[in-house]
């Protein structure tokens, strides 16, 4: 199983998304946990890396187990964390992985492509 740890960060009734080359759809910052890594300090790192924006780790917001979109054989663990920054927009995004960062209006969310896993966190906060 992977592990997966992720940052949702909310900001004036934006959601910061990231978007991968080899995707074609939105996501959560994040990163893929190795082995013994702590997730916390792992969702942290991968959203500073794919965003360039340093976060605060507000707490857990929920677990999710699902079947992965590049091999429905694997079952991903994603921890997502309510996070902080103080910054409002992107800076110039700091990995090659990454196409583009943004922050989008919750309600521009049906508008776009989006991940699974992404649906079931958007499902969480409108309960």
């Amino acid at each position: 199983m992977k592990q997966l740890a992720s940052c949702l960060i909310l900001k004036e009734n934006k959601i910061l998304l990231v978007k991968r080359f080899k995707e074609d759809f939105w996501k959560l910052p994040g990163k893929i946990l190795s082995e013994n890594e702590d997730p916390e300090l792992g969702a942290k790192d991968g959203t500073l890396k794919e965003t360039g924006l340093p976060v605060d780790i507000i707490q857990i917001f929920n677990e999710y187990q699902y079947k992965s979109t590049n091999n429905g054989n694997d079952t991903v663990n994603n921890i997502v964390y309510e996070a902080s920054t103080t910054k409002t927009e992107p800076v110039e995004k700091t990995n090659e992985e990454i196409e583009k960062v943004a922050f989008f209006e919750m309600d521009e969310l049906s508008k776009i492509k989006i991940s699974p896993n992404l649906k079931l966190v958007i499902d969480d906060l409108g309960k």
